[in-house]
């Protein structure tokens, strides 16, 4: 019984620590034509206010802030502008107490 409140005690004095991150995404290749959204994480990507719209190249990325839901497509067949486009990609995060790590997608 003491060992159980004593392993309590060391819980509970314990510094509350929580772990936060950013949204990052990043084009694999040069798209003519990318659509970014930016929101609340569990919002769906279509309903999330447009955040970038336009031209990436290769290895170029775009951030949100900690506790953000970044979604990204680009057209269906890259360098094709008219032909629709791809599934939403999308990288969530957390908000916390200590400063943030990148959480990382590509498209």
């Amino acid at each position: 019984m003491n060992l159980y409140r004593f392993g309590v005690a060391a819980i509970l004095a314990m510094p509350l620590v929580a772990a936060a991150s950013y949204p990052t995404l990043t084009a694999n290749s040069t798209y003519v034509n990318v659509d970014m959204r930016i929101g609340a994480d569990g919002q769906a990507a279509d309903s999330m206010p447009v955040f970038y719209t336009g031209r990436m190249e290769k290895d170029t990325y775009k951030r949100g802030d900690e506790g953000q839901r970044l979604c990204a497509r680009r057209e269906a067949y890259p360098g094709s502008p008219g032909s629709g486009w791809s599934m939403w990609v999308c990288a969530s995060s957390f908000k916390g107490i200590q400063v943030g790590e990148p959480s990382n997608s590509s498209f």
